[in-house]
């Protein structure tokens, strides 16, 4: 499984992937550097072979998430049960210094 994240425009964290076959559901969650759940980005999702998806920094309560370290763990399983895998991807979040 290949996964790679990139920053693009300003304030968007765009994931990449490529899974080991078609047809994995996924479950993606970002936590803070203190292993709290910040946002659920997908949740028993159904996913082609390749794609991406992206995170605004917006946390769960709809409102942005605080500068800081954070963790994107994804979890997935073929449809067949026999193909499980999970991948973390560290990042920060960051912002303009005045």
């Amino acid at each position: 499984v290949q996964t790679c994240a990139l920053p693009i425009l300003e304030d968007v964290l765009q994931f990449f992937y490529t899974m080991p076959q078609g047809e994995m559901i996924a479950t993606v969650t970002i936590y803070d550097d203190q292993g709290r759940i910040v946002r659920k980005l997908l949740q028993s999702e159904l996913l082609g072979v390749q794609g991406n998806f992206t995170w605004d920094g917006i946390n769960d309560a709809e409102t942005k998430a605080g500068l800081g370290i954070y963790i994107a763990v994804a979890e997935a399983f073929s449809v067949d049960g026999e193909t499980n895998f999970a991948k973390r991807v560290a990042f920060t979040l960051a912002g303009k210094l005045d």
